[in-house]
């Protein structure tokens, strides 16, 4: 809850400011977190299956979103657009909305979870998700699109002078930290049967936070950077 109200404020500020490359995609990105987060604070209140399904249903409005998101905010922001161009944005989108509905409509196909139950191994009732098919074929594309944006990122960080160089660090730590996550979660090496990517929007959301409130990362863009940069040369 306390990510749900970090990730809420960086909303406010990045709805704000819309009109900066990068920050609308951004903005929709962290709303997808934040939906996340709240909806997983809510489903481990939860008594009854069918409760907690509920809310994996409504987390999933932001899960199935991610990929696509997080392609669309680095491409923004770095200005790459030669791989993340409108096709492959396109087809990211098409298997996220293919997400969505499986998830919805899970328990007439059980082609994303294969089974639904309810543990109380951590010492509180979580629910048990088994992953079907269609979980891998997400999981490819999120992991697809956070490698992405690291390397990106990275390519852009190699290439920044000055002030833009720790702009650009700052997005590089963000987008990693949700590629360490999905490995703990995807290899089991974190808590049993517990989703560790809301905890982890507790740090991604620091990391922003210091980053746009201390270093104002989004006021220098790519774009704006290379014009002036163009202008001294």
């Amino acid at each position: 809850m306390i990510s749900s109200i970090l990730l809420g404020n960086l909303f406010i500020y990045a709805i704000r400011r819309r009109k900066i490359p990068g920050m609308f995609p951004f903005s929709f990105l962290i709303m997808a977190m934040l939906i996340h987060s709240a909806g997983y604070a809510f489903e481990l209140t939860g008594g009854s299956l069918d409760f907690m399904y509920h809310r994996v249903r409504m987390e999933y409005i932001g899960i199935a979103a991610y990929p696509f998101l997080i392609l669309w905010f680095a491409r923004e922001f770095t200005d790459e657009k030669r791989i993340a161009n409108r096709g492959l944005l396109s087809v990211i989108f098409t298997f996220g909305l293919t997400t969505f509905i499986l998830v919805q409509t899970n328990s007439f196909h059980w082609f994303y979870y294969s089974s639904i139950g309810v543990s109380i191994d951590p010492g509180f009732r979580v629910i048990i998700l088994e992953k079907g098919p269609w979980y891998y074929v997400q999981l490819t594309c999120l992991m697809f699109s956070i490698l992405y944006s690291i390397i990106v990122f990275h390519i852009r960080y190699i290439k920044s002078q000055g002030e833009y160089k720790k702009k650009v660090q700052f997005g590089l730590l963000g987008v990693s930290i949700p590629l360490i996550t999905v490995l703990l979660y995807t290899f089991e090496l974190g808590p049993k049967y517990i989703d560790i990517m809301p905890f982890s929007f507790l740090i991604m959301a620091l990391v922003l936070f210091f980053g746009v409130f201390r270093h104002d990362i989004f006021t220098l863009t790519p774009i704006t950077y290379e014009m002036i940069f163009q202008t001294v040369d």
